[in-house]
């Protein structure tokens, strides 16, 4: 997603931590992971979400012709404010919860116990698959949490050709941010959140032409 950077940023705050790291290493979880980066997440992510949910919005009215501005933007951030928040919360917390049970796992000195690290590892990938559907679902569909990520994964299972590429075009738009200046990190979103929202939208008139109408699909 296009706020990924700050959550490497909160994120080394701890993993550059000898102590946490070592904890870490050890199968470990100190309450500085366990309670201090959910709470620096959640307030993070009051900005992050929803200016994230205000630039797909301003990509869905770009298609339109709509004029884009500071005003419209704001519009959108307001809009989507508290929808966008939970939606980051319940998608990072789900990421955090699966990367500690990975580390817990891994740490485990049966070899028998430490393949459950690799079995882990699917529902993570799992997750990165839906990433490119959650924002779109949100605007587009104007669904419920829940219901964003159960469309999020249908998607996500049965086109999965789309899904890939999606996700591509996300982590090459973050990798490419990284070396990059100032027009990178303000295109690269821009390109993620246009394709997005576009791949969606096919998606959904797909469904909407085999279920007869319905918009939520599976």
């Amino acid at each position: 997603m296009p706020w990924a950077l700050l959550l490497v940023v909160v994120a080394s705050r701890f993993v550059g931590d000898e102590r946490v790291r070592d904890a870490l290493v050890e199968g470990r979880v100190v309450s500085d992971i366990l309670i201090g980066l959910p709470i620096m997440t959640a307030i993070v992510m009051l900005l992050a979400a929803p200016a994230t949910a205000a630039l797909y919005n301003s990509a869905l009215e770009m298609d339109d012709l709509e004029p884009i501005t500071y005003r419209q933007f704001g519009r959108g951030f307001k809009r989507y404010f508290f929808r966008a928040w939970k939606l980051a919360l319940v998608d990072l917390f789900i990421l955090y919860a699966l990367v500690l049970a990975f580390i817990f796992y891994r740490a485990q000195g049966s070899a028998a116990i430490q393949i459950l690290a690799i079995v882990a590892l699917y529902p993570i990938l799992f997750w990165l698959m839906i990433q490119p559907y959650l924002f779109p679902l949100l605007l587009r569909t104007e669904a419920g949490i829940y219901n964003v990520f159960r469309n999020a994964s249908v998607m996500a299972i049965g086109n999965f050709g789309n899904t890939m590429g999606l996700l591509f075009i996300t982590l090459i738009s973050l990798i490419v941010i990284v070396p990059l200046n100032v027009v990178a990190i303000t295109v690269g979103p821009q390109v993620v959140a246009k394709t997005g929202l576009r791949t969606v939208g096919r998606l959904l008139e797909k469904y909407e032409l085999q279920d007869g109408g319905s918009q939520n699909p599976g």
